[in-house]
């Protein structure tokens, strides 16, 4: 799971409330990482519309902070975690020190293909001055002051207890990526000053701002999948830190 690549819902925060399209409700298919394609070469001003949405950045900044902020609640609330917690003191915290830089290298690894399918979906869905007008909103300050906002107030516990509950085995769905672009978007707009609420507004109702609430579906379906590809290298890794991790506390539990 890639949660990473949810930063692209935040493509329709502002507009998720206010249209009436129905998001994908169904099940992904799971991307595997050597059968993923990247989309035909995207324009120009699509590609600056994925990186303001999907930028290097953003993406280390929201993985640094899902693993230390909201994983460590997700694993003191599992049954199962909580028997090892007792058994290892602090091996929770020993575990995700090891996963954080082979979560963070995993989701910077599958930026650029992701990037370029979320741009082909722009080409593809806009007309060309309907994307550079998107692009230019997202690259202005308003645009990016609200994709930190964003960035910083989402919430994955809820996600995080299921893949916890089902083994890590549960699809991320689209549906789940509206409920959280949802449940970002009036605090993010709370947080805009006068100027930005207006510059906000001002795009929403453009026809570009018009045709990308109406592309909300299609932006979650693309979210949800991304979120679902395997990432069988980045799996193995994390297995042998684990595993590594596991052996030298119980070699230090029997020395005692």
């Amino acid at each position: 799971m890639t949660i990473p690549s949810l930063l692209a819902v935040l493509a329709t925060l502002n507009f998720a409330q206010t249209s009436g399209v129905p998001a994908q409700t169904g099940g992904v298919q799971k991307t595997s990482e050597m059968g993923a394609v990247p989309a035909p070469t995207p324009s120009d001003n699509a590609m600056r519309i994925a990186k303001s949405l999907a930028s290097e950045e953003l993406v280390r900044a929201t993985t640094t902070r899902i693993v230390r902020d909201q994983m460590p609640k997700a694993l003191a609330n599992d049954p199962n975690f909580q028997k090892i917690e007792q058994a290892f003191p602090g091996i929770g915290k020993e575990f995700l020190s090891v996963v954080e830089p082979i979560a963070v290298a995993a989701a910077i690894k599958h930026l650029p293909i992701y990037q370029a399918n979320v741009a082909a979906l722009f080409d593809r869905r806009m007309s060309p001055s309907e994307v550079s007008a998107t692009a230019d909103f997202y690259g202005s300050p308003a645009g990016r002051h609200m994709m930190a906002l964003a960035a910083s107030g989402m919430n994955f516990d809820g996600m995080l207890k299921r893949q916890l509950e089902t083994g890590g085995k549960a699809d991320v769905l689209p549906s789940e990526i509206t409920s959280l672009a949802m449940a970002t978007a009036m605090p993010t707009v709370k947080q805009l000053d006068p100027s930005e609420l207006k510059a906000l507004m001002t795009f929403a109702v453009s026809p570009a701002g018009v045709k990308l609430n109406q592309m909300r579906g299609e932006i979650a379906a693309l979210a949800a999948a991304e979120s679902c590809r395997s990432d069988p290298a980045a799996e193995a890794q994390i297995a042998e830190a684990v595993q590594t991790l596991v052996k030298r506390r119980v070699s230090a539990e029997a020395k005692k």
